[in-house]
Order: structure tokens, then C-alpha cells, then sequence
């Protein structure tokens, strides 16, 4: 990861300049030496984080940061959608709670868990409390797991989480995740369901076992 670290300011650079060129060079040139994991953990998000503290700043523009993170986003779904998923095994419904507009980090676990052989469905962001369960009920998945970025969206995930335990068995797990968790681990206590770690590289390891 260190010569990742050497190439983020590069990045970082790249994306401030709005050059789509160089940002997919560099991309690339990393993705032949790395792995998609790696890449993701070490390049573009300390990439994507450094640009927030700059915009917090004012030294890059809101159009910038932008660029940056639908970059990233199309870079995820792209590694999703192209990386082939078993024809059976246990279910994973996925996406943001109710009002959740930060996707990325769920984003990026669905492509790490397709790409560590799991059948994923990513439902996206701002997934409402009641579709959710008609879809659990429906299609019976072994693992439903949400991510929350702030306080007040923790309260939408306690909610479902005790409407998925009043579901007749065969019941899904709840599992959750997010910044927020990180940030103040005594939310964790608030939701009752499997925690699944600070970043995205724990959670595939839980998900896995």
C-alpha cells in the first residue's frame, strides 16, 4: 500500500483538474500491480477523503468533489456488474437506509462481496423501511445489510432491524454498517443486528465466516 499512498496525491491532483484522462491512467496503471481491493482501500478512498477536507476548506470546488465521487461510483458498479456472481448460494439484500443519500461505502461492499463470491442485490440509497421488508419477506434472503453515515439516520435502522426479528422464520440477519458507527462506537449498541466492522475489508472477512 505504500506506493499507493505516493500515488494519492497524484490522484487527488487529477480529479482537482477535472482530467477524466489522467484519473483513469492512474486507475489503471494501479489496478495492474493491485488488487481491486487494495486499489479501493488505499487509492480512492484516501483520495475521495482528502478531497472533502479540501472542499471543507474551500480549496477545491463542490464541482470537483463531484467529479471525484461519480468517478468512484461509476469505477464501483462497474467492478459490480462486470464481476460474475453464483447462480446459487445465500441471498444478500443491500443499500442505505431510509433517507441515506452516501452510497459509496455501501456501493463498495457490494462489489467486494459479488467479487468474493456472493450473490448480491444492491438496492442503492435511501432503500424505505417498508419496502425493505416486503422484499425480505418475498425473496427470503440469508442477509439483509444497511450502512448509515449520520445520527439521525441510526434511529431508521434500529426500526428495521426489529421489524426484520418479527418476520416467521426463516428470518434474515440484519447486518449494518457506516460512518457513523465508526465515528461513535456506542451507536453500535443502539441496533440490534451483526456490526459489521470500521471498513470494507472487515465486513467482507464477518460476511464471509
Amino acid at each position: 500500500a505504500q506506493d499507493l499512498q505516493l500515488v494519492t496525491p497524484l490522484l487527488v491532483r487529477a480529479f482537482g483538474a477535472l482530467d477524466q484522462r489522467s484519473v483513469h491512467r492512474i486507475v489503471q496503471e494501479t489496478l495492474s500491480g493491485h488488487t481491486v481491493e487494495d486499489v479501493c482501500l488505499n487509492l480512492l478512498q484516501p483520495a475521495l477523503m482528502r478531497i472533502g477536507e479540501l472542499w471543507s476548506r474551500r480549496q477545491m470546488t463542490a464541482a470537483e468533489e463531484h467529479f471525484a465521487s461519480n468517478y468512484v461510483k461509476g469505477f464501483l458498479f462497474s467492478v459490480f456488474h462486470t464481476t460474475e456472481e453464483p447462480s446459487a448460494g445465500p441471498l444478500i439484500l443491500m443499500g442505505c437506509g431510509p433517507h441515506e443519500t452516501h452510497e459509496l461505502g455501501s456501493l463498495m461492499l457490494a462489489a467486494f462481496w459479488r467479487r468474493a463470491g456472493l450473490r448480491v442485490r444492491y438496492l442503492g440509497a435511501d432503500i424505505q423501511e417498508s419496502d425493505l421488508i416486503e422484499e425480505a419477506q418475498a425473496r427470503r434472503p440469508a442477509l439483509v445489510a444497511l450502512s448509515a453515515m449520520t445520527a439521525p439516520r441510526v434511529r431508521a435502522l434500529t426500526r428495521i432491524a426489529r421489524a426484520i426479528s418479527r418476520l416467521p422464520p426463516p428470518r434474515p440477519l440484519f447486518a449494518y454498517g457506516g460512518a457513523v458507527f465508526v465515528r461513535n462506537s456506542k451507536m453500535q449498541q443502539r441496533v440490534s443486528g451483526v456490526y459489521l466492522g470500521d471498513d470494507a475489508a472487515t465486513a467482507t472477512w464477518h460476511v464471509r465466516r
